[in-house]
C-alpha cells in the first residue's frame, strides 16, 4: 500500500464510483485526508485526469495548531487555483467521508472564496 491515500488502488476505485454521480459539471473537487495532511484535488471529467491539487504537505504551507484552520486555508487556496483555470462551478465529491469537521471546513473555504459548489 502506498504511503499516500490518493495512490491507493482501493481509493481510486471508490473515486471512480462516485464520479459517475456528478453529471451536471465537468470539474470535481475531492478531499483526501491523512493523520498529518489534507489534500484538495481538482479533477476534470472531460480529460479524465487530475488538473491540480493543494496540500498541507509542502514546506511553503505554514501550518497552525488547529487543523480546522488549515483545512479552511486549503479551501481558499483551492478556490484561487480554480479561478486561475477559469472555473466557477465545481461538483463536490465527498467520497466516503462524512460532511463535518475538516471536510466541511475545506468546502466552506472554497464557498467563501466565490466558487459555486
Amino acid at each position: 500500500m502506498s504511503s499516500y491515500k490518493h495512490f491507493d488502488p482501493k481509493v481510486i476505485k471508490k473515486r471512480k464510483k462516485y464520479r459517475s454521480k456528478s453529471a451536471s459539471t465537468t470539474h470535481e473537487l475531492y478531499v483526501l485526508k491523512t493523520n498529518r495532511h489534507i489534500v484538495a484535488v481538482l479533477y476534470d471529467k472531460s480529460l479524465s485526469r487530475d488538473v491540480t491539487s493543494v496540500s498541507t504537505r509542502p514546506s511553503s504551507f505554514v501550518k497552525s495548531d488547529n487543523r480546522l484552520k488549515d483545512a479552511f486555508e486549503i479551501g481558499k487556496k483551492f478556490a484561487e487555483l480554480c479561478k486561475t483555470h477559469n472555473i466557477d462551478k465545481v461538483y463536490f465529491n465527498k467520497m466516503n467521508y462524512k460532511f463535518h469537521g475538516i471536510i466541511k471546513e475545506v468546502v466552506n473555504g472554497v464557498r467563501e472564496s466565490g466558487i459555486n459548489i
